[in-house]
């Protein structure tokens, strides 16, 4: 899964004219993490993104945040969407 994760970033950094590969470990983990208040951080592949909205932590069901004002929350939510859309079709 990290491995659909980190290739699926490389394609949407692109995308937005950044190279992910040039990108320091705080601003990868920024991108392919989000913050739970019970669990941490956690990778993408556990949000679960039933409500794109106001999404839940797939560990502990709490509400978390991945949108915001920063630079790199636009890739983060792209990046939340494309891996939940390929988890569904793997399931299917």
């Amino acid at each position: 899964m990290d491995d659909v994760m980190t290739k699926t970033a490389k394609q949407i950094c692109h995308s937005s004219s950044m190279n992910f590969l040039d990108l320091s470990l705080r601003v990868k983990i920024a991108i392919t993490h989000y913050r739970c208040d019970r669990c941490k951080s956690q990778p993408l592949y556990h949000l679960d993104l039933e409500c794109l909205n106001r999404p839940k932590c797939g560990l502990c069901g709490l509400r978390v945040k991945i949108g915001g004002r920063s630079k790199y929350s636009k890739i983060r939510k792209e990046l939340a969407i494309s891996i939940s859309r390929w988890k569904r079709d793997e399931v299917l």
